[in-house]
């Protein structure tokens, strides 16, 4: 991984994770939406059922088209017959070259208001999912659009990432 993009068109959500991460070299801000973000892995969030109807996975539909949110619910009740779990990822290619892999991350079970834990899941699937890969990873805001704030989405992902990387180099010693 060459480094981590945080991406959103709110302000607001851009000053929270830039408060959080201020000190993480590798993590980089951009308040932009998900047709301007340029990286290998970028990463939308959802529900369980693979349906992206609003939020960034409604960007993440209009720009590849309908296909893509097919593919990932034929994924999900096809290969694995069920909704896929919160903290769980799915990786999908695409034709774009720069976003030639889309990282699915539900935050939600069903639409609805979620407990910030669930960021927390989400975020720690993707580094499972990413953080070891070559390229950089651009990460969409966690769960905003279901009612957790921005200081709790940025808090969220900020203690995924730490708890990651210090089980990371507990591992290696």
């Amino acid at each position: 991984m060459k480094k981590i993009i945080f991406y959103d068109r709110a302000k607001e959500m851009c000053e929270a994770w830039e408060k959080e991460f201020k000190d993480i070299d590798e993590v980089e801000v951009q308040n932009v939406g998900f047709s301007d973000v340029k990286a290998k892995y970028v990463v939308t969030d959802g529900n369980s059922y693979g349906i992206m109807n609003e939020g960034t996975g409604r960007e993440v539909r209009d720009y590849f088209g309908v296909e893509i949110q097919d593919s990932i619910q034929e994924t999900i009740f096809l290969k694995r017959m069920k909704p896929l779990d919160v903290g769980k990822c799915l990786m999908f290619g695409t034709t774009d070259l720069e976003k030639s892999l889309l990282v699915y991350a539900p935050t939600v079970d069903t639409p609805g208001r979620i407990n910030k834990l669930n960021v927390y899941e989400a975020m720690r699937g993707v580094m499972n999912m990413c953080y070891a890969t070559k390229g950089d990873i651009a990460i969409c805001s966690l769960g905003t659009n279901d009612g957790i704030s921005y200081e709790d989405s940025a808090k969220m992902c900020h203690k995924a990432y730490t708890k990651y990387l210090k089980h990371m180099v507990k591992r290696e010693d």
